[in-house]
């Protein structure tokens, strides 16, 4: 809570004497004293003048008189001094509230009958004279607060570019965690950070990339400049300083000046002295983004790196006084560890606070939609969410206008180009490849988690850049958007804990791959990981691969140089994955062979037609997406193990002879198999319309190429498949995603129940009843 004055009298003369320090002895040398056997308040005396004050909580017209009698024996004793003889005097009554009139009178009076200057204000007025606070926060307000302002265009937030309101009416209420000793306990909200930044407390706020770090400071700021317009006695003045501002800089003095030279506050000094009194509360934001010296040395110099790096930002920690409010935010991978972090910044005993991803309800929210709309693969962060928003990425429906892998990939570009505008001697397209490249060599990492050293790091900055890792490219790497700090072990290391953003950049360095089969790439030769990625990456891979115009030629000589080199490992896996994403038919001349890989989940159910005529041999597979039993060709499983078959509620009598001495944990029916759906005794087009919502709505994956809905469909239905679909699509049960060379259809996750009620009782199905479930006609 904050200390309110009016109720805590001894409060408010500690800080009234500071502000009067620091206006009239910025040494902070003379004070209270006593003369004349009574404590004084507070004299000043400098070489030209004497200034005497007496400070009081009191309203009534009897205190501030008696005030004013001390302040006139006090100046009348010592003008009365040799030393002081030719010096100017002035004594100032100090009143918490704005003074009433008959307390004007009463000191007026004796100031008139003793011929003196003395004067009633009060600590309001005391505090202007000394910094132009209203100036100052109308001049922050339109200066950019971090990364805040990046992205959020005022018909999705309600802000001006870089500007802060505490009205806004779209903010989504952040979710904090209190961290203790590396657990969490406890859940706050924004509003109870701010309470205790306003009692003077010391924070630290960490989180990933795009979580909203930056704005949940401006929002800090903004209601902490509520509070003080309304309690300018009883509140401090709230300072936010974005740190990357800094590089260079070590005294506090010199950070606040810079900071007033940054938003235009010509009174830099008034600024400083404001803070050395104890009458601001600090925001700072991006404590990963200062600049670090050169790293030429070890893993272990790397805290000495960051120790010199974030010096300007301890001092100014260490040197506010202890009633000051601070609060400092960054990403916490920059640091090896949270103890790291807080000695670093100076801030040993001060409370850790972790800043959570947005769960469904506050994506909604922030959306405007509701929770049923959205696609299931929505990422958590409030960035990525708005800009999804902002490109048109999210239909009205809420599913996407293109499908996730294409998503991932305008996301990825998002990342780059934020990354960007910190490290100017980098471009978006070369942040963008150093982010996929590490992806790799995570992959390559003997670390069970995927961990890399930041050596093997400033490797992969040395192979993409050409030269070794400056002080920005060194920042860029501690701060790299979707890792965290890998603790254990002796050496500094990064793992990706955003899984999909993993998988998405990963993708990028495989296009890199697959268009330059026998170049120079990572990719290019054998590589050491056994574990397969997943659907994410060749899709991001080929909807690359479209962006730049590359064929399938191309992809088939990547492929051919795996099978001809005896390649028979995960990124074969991933290009012929990448060659069935981009609608590439093959025919059968090629046969891919896989041995001894680990395989999250295999989809055999969509448009999987190269990899229908793969072989499998000595491979883990947790999970197989099966659809019917019209294949052309199947796959063939030797000596594998399959955890499960999603699908199938048995093996089919005509494919055991292609999973030879394998081993099957158990079958999973989806409700019922295509076989059992074409049996049913339907009209053709509710049948084919029962079919293609199964497809779409129970199959994995995030759409359908329209080639695939035709897979598993008598013959002499299919000609009804176009018509039925355009029906479908047409009354909103599905999304229809044209471009680069692609046509889907995808869910609507509006409808998702609906459709799964319907295909439960597939025998009382009818199109006409599923189109009217939706148009209400």
């Amino acid at each position: 809570m904050a200390i309110e004055l009016n109720d805590r009298g001894p409060d408010f003369e500690p800080r009234a004497l500071a502000m009067a320090r620091a206006i009239y002895d910025p040494s902070g040398i003379q004070g209270a004293v006593n003369v004349l056997g009574q404590e004084r308040d507070a004299v000043f005396i400098s070489d030209r003048s004497i200034v005497a004050f007496e400070f009081t909580t009191r309203g009534d017209k009897e205190k501030v008189r008696k005030d004013a009698e001390k302040l006139r024996d006090l100046l009348r004793h010592l003008s009365g001094q040799a030393e002081h003889r030719l010096k100017s005097t002035q004594g100032l009554v100090v009143t918490m509230r704005e003074p009433s009139a008959d307390q004007r009178d009463a000191v007026a009076k004796v100031a008139a009958a003793a011929a003196m200057q003395l004067q009633i204000i009060s600590y309001v007025t005391l505090q202007k004279s000394l910094i132009d606070s209203e100036a100052y926060i109308a001049l922050r307000l339109q200066a950019p607060f971090g990364s805040a302002s990046f992205g959020t265009p005022p018909q999705l937030t309600g802000y001006a570019r870089g500007r802060a309101r505490a009205d806004q009416p779209n903010y989504v209420e952040p979710r904090f965690v209190d961290v203790a000793d590396g657990r969490s306990v406890g859940a706050v909200r924004l509003d109870e950070l701010v309470d205790a930044l306003a009692a003077g407390g010391r924070l630290t706020v960490s989180a990933d990339y795009g979580s909203g770090k930056s704005e949940a400071l401006r929002q800090a700021f903004a209601r902490l400049r509520s509070r003080f317009f309304k309690r300018p006695d009883a509140e401090r003045i709230p300072v936010h300083l974005n740190l990357r501002d800094f590089y260079g800089l070590r005294t506090p003095r010199e950070v606040l000046r810079r900071h007033a030279e940054e938003i235009g506050f010509q009174n830099e000094d008034s600024l400083v002295a404001a803070w050395r009194s104890g009458n601001c509360t600090l925001l700072l934001d991006g404590f990963d983004e200062l600049i670090p010296a050169r790293w030429v040395g070890g893993a272990r110099d790397l805290k000495q790196v960051r120790w010199s790096a974030l010096e300007p930002v301890r001092r100014l920690i260490q040197e506010t006084p202890d009633v000051s409010g601070i609060v400092a935010a960054g990403r916490a991978q920059y640091f090896n560890d949270a103890d790291e972090l807080l000695k670093s910044l100076g801030l040993q005993g001060g409370r850790h606070f972790a800043l959570l991803d947005f769960n469904t309800d506050q994506a909604s929210e922030l959306l405007g939609r509701d929770a049923a709309d959205l696609p299931e693969w929505l990422p958590p962060r409030p960035l990525l969410l708005r800009f999804l928003a902002d490109n048109g990425l999210l239909s009205a429906a809420g599913e996407p206008n293109t499908e996730r892998n294409s998503a991932w990939h305008a996301i990825l570009d998002l990342v780059a180009e934020r990354e960007a505008q910190r490290v100017g001697s980098l471009t978006p397209t070369t942040i963008r490849t150093l982010i996929a490249r590490v992806a790799t060599t995570t992959k390559a990492s003997a670390d069970p988690n995927g961990a890399v050293s930041v050596t093997d790091m400033r490797g992969v900055f040395r192979e993409v850049c050409g030269y070794e890792a400056d002080e920005e490219g060194l920042q860029l790497l501690l701060r790299l958007p979707g890792l965290a700090s890998a603790e254990g072990g002796e050496a500094e290391s990064r793992r990706f804990i955003d899984l999909d953003l993993a998988d998405a950049s990963y993708g990028l360095d495989l296009s890199g791959f697959l268009m330059a089969p026998y170049g120079a790439h990572p990719l290019a030769g054998p590589v050491a990981w056994t574990s397969a990625s997943g659907d994410l990456s060749a899709g991001v891979a080929a909807v690359e691969l479209a962006d730049r115009g590359f064929g399938g030629g191309s992809l088939l000589g990547a492929l051919s140089k795996r099978l001809d080199h005896a390649l028979f490992d995960a990124v074969l896996l991933d290009t012929v994955r990448t060659v069935d994403y981009m609608g590439l038919d093959s025919g059968t001349e090629l046969t891919p062979f896989f041995s001894e890989l680990l395989i999250r989940s295999l989809d055999l159910s969509g448009d999987a037609k190269v990899l229908a005529t793969a072989t499998f041999s000595d491979c883990v597979i947790e999970s197989v997406s099966v659809d019917s039993l019209t294949y052309d060709v199947f796959p063939k499983f030797q000596n594998c193990i399959i955890g499960r078959v999603d699908g199938w509620v048995d093996m089919p009598e005509i494919l055991a002879g292609n999973f030879a001495g394998t081993e099957i944990g158990h079958f999973v029916a989806r409700l019922t198999t295509t076989d059992a759906l074409v049996d049913l005794d339907l009209a053709v087009e509710d049948r084919v319309a029962l079919l293609i919502l199964k497809k779409v709505y129970l199959q994995p994956g995030s759409g359908r190429m329209i080639a695939a809905l035709y897979r598993g469909m008598p013959l002499t239905d299919r000609g009804a498949v176009s018509p039925v679909t355009a029906q479908l699509v047409a009354a909103g049960l599905l999304g229809r995603v044209t471009g680069r060379g692609r046509d889907l259809v995808v869910p609507i996750k509006a409808h998702r129940k609906a459709v799964t009620e319907m295909l439960s009782d597939p025998q009382l199905f009818t199109l006409s009843g599923a189109v009217a479930m939706v148009t209400g006609q």
